[in-house]
């Protein structure tokens, strides 16, 4: 678990509203992030960045999105999947994401362009979610598929 604890890589705050933290894992193909309250468009292009930094790195990559503090009335702007090519889109290989169970089905809707399918020639994606008090559970599923230097 102690290689997941990774540096702050980026924590921005753009008139209050840009809530999000990035934790750098400096020798794996993982990104963890936790959204704060909500996710707009600029938190986004924070991870987006992380994310696409990951893969100048690594072929694949491993994502952790938990979502604290979050309440049925937060603003979730939708995930900007289109800066991503459909190349870099076949490069995630997990993601997590923790949440309140409200919250996964429309968390699903967000990556579900990151997903593939058999029929259009990329292999899925695994994605697992988990409820909020299960953080640790989803950690240690991350750094079960990290790939590390």
């Amino acid at each position: 678990m102690n290689r997941l604890v990774g540096q702050l890589l980026t924590v921005k705050k753009i008139e209050t509203t840009d809530m999000i933290k990035i934790l750098d894992q400096p020798s794996s193909n993982s990104v963890i992030s936790i959204a704060i309250t909500f996710l707009n468009s600029v938190d986004w292009l924070n991870v987006t960045e992380a994310l696409k930094a990951k893969m100048r790195e690594y072929d694949k990559i491993c994502w952790y999105l938990e979502m604290e503090d979050f309440r049925l009335d937060s603003q979730i702007d939708p995930f900007p999947y289109t800066v991503f090519d459909p190349v870099d889109r076949n490069r995630f290989e997990r993601i997590a994401l923790v949440a309140d169970p409200v919250w996964h089905g429309r968390l699903s809707d967000l990556v579900k362009p990151l997903t593939g399918s058999p029929t259009d020639g990329r292999s899925p994606v695994q994605i697992t979610f988990f409820s909020v008090n299960e953080q640790q559970r989803a950690h240690h599923w991350i750094l079960e598929g990290a790939k590390f230097k």
